[in-house]
């Protein structure tokens, strides 16, 4: 599924970083979480000056955004169809490298709990935000997060 790295991680990104780069409070709260003294330190002044630079490079704006959760939901849409033929993974009716490959690509969507990355909490979002990784997260790549990662 070409269309999961080529479409799902970036859709996932921008949409993620829309939301992200218009909210100061989330980017300090990240920029303060699990990393090196160093870096937090380093946050609050490069925050400011990195967050045109990511919104240029990710191609972030309104529009964007809302196509992208577009096709966030459309690839989901799919996945699901899939997955109703092949018992709950996306290959072979078993576990292969494509189930994480797609909760991976997700996660920046998903907001997953016990995802390694440095993430907001989901209790933090502001509304309109935390219901759309609900209304995600009640789908198959979370379970992937939950089940099968060891």
């Amino acid at each position: 599924m070409a269309e999961l790295d080529a479409v799902l991680g970036p859709s996932a990104r921008r949409w993620a970083y829309s939301h992200l780069l218009s909210d100061g409070r989330l980017i300090r709260s990240l920029g303060s979480k699990d990393i090196p003294p160093v870096e937090a330190t380093l946050m609050p002044i490069l925050a400011p000056l990195l967050r045109p630079l990511v919104a240029r490079v990710y191609k972030v704006n309104p529009g964007t955004s809302q196509r992208s959760i577009e096709r966030i939901h459309g690839i989901v849409r799919h996945v699901e169809e899939r997955l109703d033929t092949r018992k709950n993974f996306l290959v072979g009716g078993r576990f292969t490298a494509a189930d994480p490959g797609f909760a991976a690509l997700a996660a920046p969507v998903l907001l997953p709990p016990g995802c390694r990355a440095v993430q907001p909490n989901v209790a933090s979002l502001p509304s309109a935000i935390r219901a759309e990784v609900q209304r995600l997260r009640e789908r198959f790549a979370l379970r992937l997060f939950r089940e099968e990662r060891g």
